[in-house]
């Protein structure tokens, strides 16, 4: 019981984050791809016509008592709106992960040095 509270406390939470530029979808597209390696994530899989890219990127050294090989995901959806075009970055914490709490709040960082006047999309 002690041991999920602490893991309540300390794991790594899902986190998604939605902002929107006004620039052509294509633009933000290569963007989105080009900023995941400032956060430390690679592209695993990207599908244009749908605007969905799949990264990962390895646990970090904190993470001590996980397998080497589990990986953080990082799930991308771009949209071509009418009002400009939208990006909603969805992190995924490798399982049992402690780190990692910024790494959508890092790559969002990335991509706002490639798309001048990139905003966060507020929840109606």
């Amino acid at each position: 019981m002690i041991g999920a509270l602490i893991c309540l406390a300390a794991c790594a939470s899902t986190q998604q984050l939605t902002v929107q530029a006004n620039a052509p979808f294509k633009n933000v597209w290569q963007a989105c791809i080009d900023a995941l390696p400032d956060a430390g994530f690679v592209a695993t899989s990207t599908d244009l016509s749908s605007g969905l890219i799949i990264a990962e990127k390895p646990v970090g050294a904190l993470d001590l008592e996980m397998d080497p090989g589990e990986k953080h995901k990082l799930n991308i959806s771009v949209f071509d709106k009418t009002t400009g075009t939208q990006v909603v970055v969805r992190f995924i914490p490798a399982s049992g992960a402690t780190g990692g709490q910024g790494s959508a709040q890092e790559y969002i960082a990335a991509l706002k040095k490639r798309i001048p006047g990139i905003e966060p999309v507020i929840a109606q």
